[in-house]
């Protein structure tokens, strides 16, 4: 047999091997924190030293484990890892890529994902339907706790189940996906493969679309709650507009960043801001410092 037939048959049962052993040792306390964040990582190491045709195999070794009666969340979890380590391991085997193109891929093909998985589960257990009741009844009972302890809590609008979902699939990826690119990019370096690198964090800018999409939006939902109000059937338009607006306010400490490499500042002054990003002028101000430098160009005036 020629030794690439071997070394694809070896990669292929080797890194699903050890995507179970990992996938399996989530369970075990203090190790899970680390597992859950490169989840991906076999499956991108794979995926670059072999063939599409070799994400098959763990495929079907995620099958067998539901065949078996796996727990449903830890399938989930798998082909969640499964797509973006495709998405990622895709664009790392282009010679003209970059690091910015792995992390974006790894987004878009986890993000993709998400929606199919929960549009299937959607379609198979009402799953939004659940977890909005669920939502709901959650919000009410906080807030009958906090009057029973004579916390006066006025009315509020619940906020959509959207909003929290979206927030909740950043919160997951973003980490997971800057991880797990770093982790295995040090191996594959180590390895002989080209190093795909990041940008530095002051040279960070988001492409002019997401300026105009982001006014796009902001025109939709202005005329959609002039027209008698935003109402559950426009919580993914409040949830574009958060997810931008975070994309946004990263964009304004990438920016303040340069601003500080510009004039010979200390980078203290961005960790303040940070810390003080809580305050809502303060987050005005950096959201407001993202658009201004997605939209202008402000950022090549300043470098001349």
């Amino acid at each position: 047999m020629p030794q690439k037939d071997k070394d694809y048959i070896k990669d292929s049962f080797l890194y699903t091997g050890l995507f179970l052993f990992m996938l399996a040792s989530i369970n075990i306390p203090l190790l899970h924190l680390i597992i859950l964040w490169i989840l991906p990582f076999p499956f991108l190491v794979l995926r670059v030293k072999q063939p599409i045709s070799a994400m098959i195999v763990p495929l079907v070794g995620i099958f067998i484990l539901y065949l078996y009666g796996f727990p449903l969340l830890y399938i989930l979890l798998g082909l969640l890892a499964w797509f973006i380590g495709l998405g990622m391991g895709n664009i790392y085997r282009r010679t003209d890529s970059t690091g910015t193109d792995v992390v974006l891929g790894g987004l878009v093909s986890g993000l993709v994902a998400s929606w199919i998985t929960m549009g299937l589960m959607q379609w198979a257990f009402d799953f939004f339907d659940v977890l909005k009741s669920a939502w709901q009844n959650e919000w009410i009972e906080a807030q009958r706790i906090l009057n029973q302890s004579g916390i006066a809590v006025p009315e509020v609008v619940i906020p959509p189940i959207g909003v929290f979902v979206l927030v909740f699939l950043l919160l997951i990826l973003v980490p997971m996906i800057l991880i797990s690119f770093v982790v295995t990019r040090k191996w594959l370096v180590y390895k002989g493969y080209p190093r795909k690198a990041l940008p530095p964090f002051h040279e960070w800018r988001l492409p002019k679309v997401f300026f105009y999409f982001f006014l796009l939006v902001l025109l939709a939902e202005w005329f959609v709650a002039g027209d008698g109000g935003l109402d559950a059937n426009d919580q993914w338009m409040i949830g574009i507009v958060f997810v931008l607006q975070v994309l946004f306010f990263i964009q304004g400490l990438a920016f303040l960043d340069f601003l500080l490499k510009q004039k010979k500042k200390s980078r203290m002054w961005l960790a303040l801001a940070v810390l003080m990003a809580w305050l809502p002028p303060i987050s005005f101000i950096i959201l407001l410092l993202g658009v201004v430098d997605v939209g202008t160009s402000l950022r090549i005036k300043l470098q001349r």
